[in-house]
């Protein structure tokens, strides 16, 4: 199994700077999606807020990774239209926001009270799509085996790990028994090597 990652992270060393490469552009925008958001709260909710953000960001790799593997592996041609959808959602909200700066918005929007449950939506959505597509990037500058490979490691990796958890009570329960029996084998020594000692004075 060791063998099997070694040769595993051998293929994706030189494939990442490439990847690096073309995803820079993108991770940059990821970046600054936080700040923005974060900027309405007051400064003893901000970092409650980014927790909140996080959480959600770690929740979307979750889901996006191992999806984007298996469709690369077995659906790639519905990565191209991923791309042009998720294009198409910043383009709309890029039209969006260059239609605020005009000043097309609600004047009411400022004197709402905000909720944070909203808020944390919208960069947590934002961070879906653009994970996503840094995602969609890497794995397109791959080679088209590599994704097979790698996904087949991928399961087999998170195959070991559900059954090393699934087999942890059995694990405890054998560690347990083993801890028991060696503490009444030395108590039971101690006693004995005591009353030989006892009896030889």
């Amino acid at each position: 199994m060791s063998v099997g990652l070694l040769a595993l992270v051998d293929d994706v060393l030189p494939a990442a700077p490439t990847a690096s490469a073309k995803t820079a552009g993108i991770v940059i925008d990821d970046a600054a999606v936080t700040p923005q958001y974060v900027r309405v709260f007051t400064p003893a909710r901000e970092l409650h807020v980014v927790r909140q953000i996080a959480l959600g960001s770690l929740f979307n790799n979750f889901i996006i990774i191992p999806l984007a593997l298996l469709l690369s592996a077995f659906a790639p041609w519905v990565l191209p239209w991923l791309l042009i959808i998720g294009g198409t959602y910043f383009c709309f909200e890029g039209a969006e926001k260059v239609t605020e700066w005009f000043g097309a918005h609600h004047e009411a929007d400022d004197t709402e009270p905000r909720d944070e449950r909203k808020l944390v939506f919208g960069p947590t959505r934002t961070d879906l799509i653009l994970s996503t597509e840094i995602m969609l990037i890497a794995l397109a500058g791959l080679d088209p085996d590599f994704g097979t490979g790698l996904t087949l490691g991928a399961l087999a990796v998170i195959g070991l790990g559900a059954r090393i958890v699934r087999s942890m009570p059995a694990v405890f329960r054998l560690i347990l028994g083993l801890s028991i029996v060696a503490i009444f084998s030395g108590v039971s020594h101690f006693l004995e090597r005591n009353r030989t000692d006892r009896v030889a004075a």
